[in-house]
């Protein structure tokens, strides 16, 4: 339907807007239990936005306007930020998910982000499991490997999701 949809413009100030002044909300989903313990050992860190209206905006088309308009690793450092912030305010000591877009995972600015953050939160960095899908790592296999070395580097992880043989072979 053509009246609900957004110009590239309207897209603009819209993911501008939100990322810039932070106007998005983490959800903790999926929690994966350990089954002897029963306490929780993981789980992700699911990012939620909204338009001006407080109606929610589809992830999906809100990251690839942020890809599209230069702010995705803004976003991404904004979710890794609120991801350590959480865990500190609840003094949690589970494994949080967070995901990243490839262009994140390329950026030198997103690197030197990530090593000053750990430093302040160096107790933290094993929390912390950076997640990309098996479909982008595959588009660039190098990149994901030195992201991976870096990553382990900062003493944080790496989850590579939704593997399927198709994608990357084991």
């Amino acid at each position: 339907n053509t009246e609900q949809g957004k110009t590239d413009e309207e897209w603009r100030e819209l993911v501008f807007s939100v990322i810039d002044n932070a106007r998005y909300n983490i959800s903790y989903i999926g929690p994966v239990e350990n089954f002897r313990s029963g306490h929780t050992i993981m789980e992700e860190a699911f990012t939620e936005v909204f338009d001006e209206a407080g109606k929610p905006v589809p992830i999906g088309a809100f990251i690839a306007m942020a890809e599209k308009f230069g702010k995705i690793v803004e976003l991404d450092q904004g979710v890794t930020r609120k991801v350590v912030e959480h865990l500190v305010s609840r003094s949690l000591i589970h494994g949080v998910v967070i995901n990243l877009s490839m262009t994140t995972v390329k950026s030198a600015d997103f690197r030197f982000w990530l090593i000053d953050l750990l430093r302040q939160y160096a107790l933290l960095a094993g929390q912390l499991l950076f997640s990309v899908t098996a479909y982008s790592a595959a588009k660039d296999i190098r990149l994901f490997q030195n992201f991976i070395k870096f990553v382990h580097q900062q003493g944080a992880n790496v989850l590579l999701k939704r593997y399927e043989a198709q994608f990357i072979s084991a």
